[in-house]
């Protein structure tokens, strides 16, 4: 089952409007698919992806490989959290 990891900071207002815009409806719609990580708990792995700003979005495929994503329309990530799309 794919997953989707949401890197943010909680004083970032584009974090904020991310969050209410895109990652609520996925979480809606593919409970238990969603991660929401703080950046500053994270260090280690924004560092190993390369993120150089957030929010930034990382899906996990099947084989457990990780692709950031600039992807933000919910339903088209919704559609390939569900394996509906690449």
């Amino acid at each position: 089952m794919k997953h989707l990891i949401y890197y943010h900071s909680e004083w970032c207002p584009p974090c904020k409007a991310i969050a209410r815009r895109v990652i609520a409806p996925i979480e809606a719609a593919c409970p238990g698919q969603v991660e929401r990580r703080k950046t500053s708990d994270h260090y280690s792995d924004v560092k190993r992806l390369g993120l150089k700003s957030v929010p930034a979005l990382v899906i996990i495929d099947d084989d457990g490989r990780e692709t950031v994503t600039r992807e933000r329309d919910p339903e088209r990530l919704i559609s390939i959290l569900r394996g509906e799309g690449t």
